[in-house]
C-alpha cells in the first residue's frame, strides 16, 4: 500500500478512522458508568494522543529512514519493560527482583542489537528515533493510567487515538504527496483494514 499511500498519510488515516470506529461505542460506555465528556476530558485526551498516537507516530516513521524496519520493530517491542519501569517510578506498582531481571535482560539485548550494524540503513539516528517513539507510547499509557481516572479504558483510548491521528494530517500534507490513491481500490481495504483491524 506504501506504493501510493505515504507512511505518515497511513498513520493519519489509521488512526483517525480507528478512534472514529472506536467512538461508535462510547455513548453505551459512558451511559453504563454514568460519564459524560467534559473539557478537562477533551484536553487530557488531545495532550494523550498528541504523545502516545502523533509523536510515537512520528519518531517512528523518521526512524525507519535511518534503521531496518527489524531492530526499529525489536527497539519498539521494548514498551512494556519502559512501561514497567516508569509503572514502578510513577504508579507505584509492585517491584521484584525477578522483575527488574527480565527488565534488565530485555534492555541488554536492545543494547547488543544497537551496537550491530544489522541493517543496511542502521544509524544512532534511527535507533535513538526508534527508542524515543517507544518512550512517547510509554508515557502515553502511564499518563493515562495516572491521570484518567474513570476515563482510563475507551473514552481515553478512542478520543486520544482521533486527535492524535487527526495532528498527523497537517505533517503528511507538508511531507507527502497526499491523495494519489484510489479509496475504490484495494489499496483502500488495505488502508480499511488497518484502519479498523489494527488501530481500531
Amino acid at each position: 500500500v506504501l506504493d501510493s499511500v505515504g507512511p505518515l498519510e497511513l498513520a493519519f488515516l489509521r488512526f483517525s478512522a480507528g478512534g472514529l470506529f472506536l467512538l461508535c461505542f462510547l455513548p453505551m460506555y459512558l451511559r453504563a458508568r454514568k460519564l459524560r465528556i467534559t473539557p478537562r476530558f477533551a484536553a487530557m485526551a488531545f495532550f494523550f494522543g498528541l504523545i502516545g498516537v502523533t509523536t510515537s507516530n512520528v519518531c517512528f516513521n523518521f526512524a525507519l529512514l535511518y534503521i531496518g524496519a527489524g531492530p526499529a520493530a525489536t527497539i519498539y517491542a521494548t514498551m512494556p519493560m519502559m512501561v514497567f519501569i516508569m509503572a514502578v517510578l510513577f504508579l507505584r506498582e509492585e517491584f521484584s527482583g525477578a522483575k527488574l531481571t527480565g527488565v534488565l535482560l530485555g534492555l541488554g539485548g536492545v543494547a547488543l542489537l544497537g551496537a550491530t550494524k544489522v541493517s543496511a540503513t542502521f544509524s544512532p539516528l534511527g535507533f535513538a528515533l526508534s527508542l524515543a517513539a517507544t518512550f512517547a507510547f510509554s508515557v502515553f499509557t502511564v499518563l493515562m493510567k495516572r491521570f484518567g481516572g474513570d476515563y482510563v479504558g475507551l473514552p481515553l483510548i478512542a478520543v486520544a487515538t482521533i486527535f492524535g491521528g487527526m495532528c498527523l494530517g497537517p505533517l503528511a500534507w507538508a511531507f507527502e504527496d497526499m491523495g494519489r490513491w484510489n479509496p475504490a481500490s484495494w489499496d483502500g481495504l488495505a488502508v480499511a483494514y488497518l484502519a479498523l483491524g489494527p488501530a481500531g
